[in-house]
């Protein structure tokens, strides 16, 4: 039998295919996968829904798989977070994102500075209008306003508590807020990107009017400790 008689039957048979891709492509689809069952878990269930057994059956496949990408259950709820870190920063820097935040000082009902427009623009960009990032949207409110479930996913990615406090925390210091009222701030800014963004998922509101909200309260939650 010559090799391309071998080759035919084994390709006949279904089992002896070469990949067209290579294996690490591959695995970032398959982790990339996993990251948006868990995230749609997140939103259903919330995080306590999410486990490496929850993960695995919506995905078929096997638990050890999802360990082999995902070591311990904090690691899925942070590779959430950094997938929408991800998906955010090629919108915004951080140091725009401080920009915008530190705006809202200066700015009226009326008047936005331009940073603190184009970060409200940029975060509701018409590129990032689709069910799946808006669900990644929802799955990272969820999670952010769990301070006790953040403190422990700080030891597991602490590059993404620092990205916060960079982007949101450090700004609101500068303006002079209080720890206590930059939780405020912090429960109020990211409750408004959560309903807006269920809002936009039922077909209740469009894309200007979920931008229009979220700025809004921006605007409310941080002028209630500055005026």
């Amino acid at each position: 039998m010559t090799a391309q008689a071998a080759t035919g039957n084994a390709e006949d048979q279904g089992w002896a295919t070469i990949p067209d891709e290579p294996f690490e492509t591959q695995g970032s689809r398959r982790r990339a996968q996993l990251v948006k069952i868990a995230a749609s878990l997140i939103v259903t269930g919330g995080a306590s829904a999410v486990s490496h057994a929850s993960v695995a059956e919506l995905a078929g496949v096997g638990r050890t798989a999802v360990y082999r990408y995902f070591p311990t259950r904090e690691d899925i709820l942070a590779a959430v977070l950094e997938a929408y870190s991800e998906l955010h920063g090629q919108l915004l820097t951080n140091e725009e994102v401080a920009a915008g935040i530190l705006g809202l000082a200066a700015s009226s009902r009326k008047r936005l500075p331009e940073a603190t427009r184009t970060v409200g623009e940029r975060l509701w960009d018409e590129h990032d209008w689709n069910p799946d990032a808006l669900k990644l949207r929802l799955a990272m409110c969820i999670l952010v306003r769990d301070y006790e479930l953040m403190a422990q996913l700080a030891e597991v990615a602490p590059r993404l508590v620092e990205d916060l406090d960079h982007q949101f925390l450090h700004p609101l210091r500068e303006l002079g807020l209080t720890e206590l009222e930059r939780r405020v701030v912090t429960d109020a800014v990211v409750s408004a990107h959560y309903h807006a963004a269920v809002a936009v998922l039922k077909g209740e509101i469009d894309r200007d009017q979920a931008a229009d909200l979220a700025m809004r309260m921006n605007f409310a939650a941080v002028h209630a400790f500055l005026d």
